[in-house]
């Protein structure tokens, strides 16, 4: 069974389809549901609190120079991957059909999607 598309291949396709804005949103997304997931655990407040707000809208501001939004939108899409097909999947696709716009969400949906297919 061969994937239509690499990881890497679907990844670009998912990076050059949203813009800096929509990349935040994903980078937002990630930081609640790892603070949701995460509860209880000594520093990951600090961690994901302020400071990490400020450096997402500093990247926003200065359209992702660095690629700290890239970085966000890749981990997101390699959790999204890693929890496809496990039990944690249902909840971790509710949570980002909340917290992301919709078309964005279908976007990340259809990443997945062409690098987990079986060829045709």
């Amino acid at each position: 069974m061969t994937r239509i598309a690499s990881k890497r291949a679907a990844f670009k396709a998912l990076d050059d389809a949203l813009c800096v804005e929509e990349k935040a949103s994903c980078a937002f997304a990630l930081r609640d549901y790892k603070l949701t997931v995460s509860k209880g655990i000594p520093g990951i407040e600090d961690a994901l609190g302020e400071k990490f707000d400020t450096a997402i809208r500093k990247a926003q501001d200065e359209n992702d120079r660095q690629g700290i939004l890239r970085m966000a939108l890749k981990e997101l899409y390699e959790d999204a991957i890693y929890l496809a097909g496990t039990q944690e999947n249902a909840e971790f696709q509710r949570f980002l059909q909340t917290h992301l716009p919709s078309h964005v969400y279908e976007e990340l949906k259809v990443a997945i999607a062409a690098c987990s297919a079986p060829e045709a």
